[in-house]
């Protein structure tokens, strides 16, 4: 699924991110540590190498809502975007705000940095338990705005979702996107 918008792709495709080519930026969701043992987070640090996870390390982590940038190593990238994703809760601790947050660091970052194309997972919506409608959802309206405020800074955006539940989810979130 690819919606132009602005000049920028939009696009959620069904996928294995570490497998996907053509990207400048991965994107991995973490805890403020900026590592998990497990999901994208795990298989990307897999196939960067170790390398990554010092590099990691010298960052010090991030509060939750921020994004941080380093190198992306053996991995099929150029860079690879480390943000603390929000843990879902209950909606009522500003779950939303910082998952959006996320997602326009990693987009700012991108930029700064003169990526043109991003891979990114769906935030949240594993071990964190983000609802994945509202999650899609905030991902896109995310990425909308930060195009309409910054009209080509991004050749695409692209969701690379392992499950088809996951892609069909924002496939819709694209399609709905005016």
């Amino acid at each position: 699924m690819e919606k132009e918008y602005k000049g920028t792709k939009i696009c959620a495709v069904q996928g294995d991110i570490t497998k996907t080519e053509g990207l400048d930026v991965l994107v991995i969701g973490a805890d403020e540590s900026l590592y998990l043992d497990s999901g994208v987070c795990k298989a990307i640090h897999s196939i960067a190498g170790p390398e990554l996870l010092q590099e990691v390390k010298k960052l010090g982590g991030c509060k939750t809502g921020e994004a941080r940038i380093t190198g992306a190593f053996d991995a099929n990238a150029d860079f690879i975007i480390h943000t603390a994703a929000p843990k879902w809760q209950d909606g009522m601790h500003d779950e939303v705000k910082l998952l959006s947050s996320c997602y326009k660091s990693i987009l700012t970052l991108a930029a700064e940095n003169k990526a043109k194309n991003i891979g990114l997972p769906s935030l949240g919506t594993g071990v964190y338990h983000f609802p994945l409608d509202l999650a899609s959802e905030t991902a896109i309206n995310t990425a909308k705005k930060f195009v309409d405020e910054n009209a080509g800074a991004l050749e695409s955006i692209t969701w690379i979702l392992f499950d088809e539940q996951t892609f069909k989810t924002y496939e819709a979130a694209i399609t709905a996107m005016v």
